[in-house]
């Protein structure tokens, strides 16, 4: 069980919201999730 919990904590950990509004907020606005992966011990984004 301590194992599945630092497991979701490490997933949730790299999911970061993006909120972007545009000119018109009640018109032009997105949200979207970002996440960055770990590779040898450096976190770089993910696309």
């Amino acid at each position: 069980m301590d194992e599945w919990i630092e497991h979701t904590k490490l997933f949730l950990s790299r999911i970061s919201p993006k909120i972007s509004f545009g000119t018109n907020p009640m018109t032009g606005f997105s949200i979207a999730l970002d996440m960055a992966i770990a590779a040898a011990g450096v976190i770089l984004p993910f696309r």
